[in-house]
């Protein structure tokens, strides 16, 4: 037996011990970030737009490394114009792993012929969509489904969600904000259906949102006390991960975890994680300004 065929046969072995190491832990492994909000225009505060495209390579030269599923983008890719996706997707472009974008409010600061290319780039016509990977069952939903800042002001949905607004502002809602937004009547039903699936099949639930449902919070999504409800009562384990609250986050509240995020574009300190799910727990390692989940928890 030559070198080089000693060489290829240890190569197969250390291979194969790998799978095999990886099939028996049987962990799930996501790289999450949120909140790069990128435009060319100086700092507002804590927000340092432009300092978000030096962010993006340094975190995927370390992701890359990585033996990941997939990457999720919690949303707000770019700050405001559509000319901005530009120069964040060339980057993001080097990406060696998939990466699923939920929409966020700013993706929709475009003009009216643009905002549904926005939605596009999740991959699907709705931007919401589900899959199946282990014991665990991914949703990824578009939050601005029902909102203004996502629809032409000539648009019936557009009508629709001002109504919205115009109601959760009679009702002190702390969440009133235009550049906020939530599910729609079709999305909410569909929901249900995919919460349907994963309690037949005894699996544990993760939604992937834009906003968050932390109670009071003046970023959460329209209806997040029903969202909340609708989530407590799923048999499995149910987690809802979000961006939006740069700050960043966890609670758990009537047996539902809330994660968010925190925001790429606070600070001059890259922020993201690698989300991993295990049979019987969750763990987020952060990097940058990213808290672990355990730190978070305290």
């Amino acid at each position: 037996m030559n070198r080089k065929t000693t060489l290829i046969i240890s190569l197969l072995i250390i291979g194969l011990n790998g799978y095999g190491q990886k099939s028996l832990t049987n962990i799930i492994r996501i790289g999450l970030y949120t909140d790069i909000q990128y435009y060319d225009g100086p700092a507002a505060g804590s927000r340092h737009y432009r300092q978000s495209l030096e962010k993006i390579p340094k975190m995927l030269k370390h992701l890359n490394t990585e033996d990941l599923d997939f990457l999720v983008e919690l949303g707000d890719r770019i700050d405001r114009d559509y000319k901005s996706f530009k120069p964040v997707e060339a980057l993001l472009s080097e990406s060696r792993h998939p990466i699923i974008f939920v929409p966020g409010n700013h993706d929709y600061s475009v003009s009216s012929f643009n905002k549904i290319r926005v939605t596009a780039k999740s991959g699907h016509s709705k931007a919401y969509h589900s899959q199946t990977i282990g014991k665990w069952h991914l949703v990824f939903l578009n939050g601005l489904d029902n909102s203004i800042v996502a629809h032409s002001w000539y648009s019936l949905k557009y009508w629709k969600a001002k109504r919205k607004l115009e109601t959760l502002k009679a009702q002190n809602a702390p969440n009133a904000y235009d550049w906020n937004g939530g599910l729609g009547e079709k999305q909410i039903a569909w929901l249900k259906t995919q919460m349907e699936i994963a309690s037949t099949k005894k699996m544990n639930l993760i939604v992937f949102c834009h906003q968050p449902l932390f109670p009071g919070n003046a970023h959460n999504l329209w209806g997040y006390e029903y969202m909340l409800q609708l989530l407590s009562d799923h048999p499995g384990e149910a987690w809802w991960i979000s961006g939006h609250d740069h700050r960043g986050g966890y609670q758990e509240v009537n047996g539902v975890h809330l994660l968010t995020l925190r925001g790429m574009v606070e600070g001059l300190e890259l922020s993201y994680g690698i989300l991993e799910l295990h049979e019987d727990q969750v763990d987020l390692i952060g990097y940058g300004g990213q808290a672990n989940l355990d730190e978070l928890r305290k």
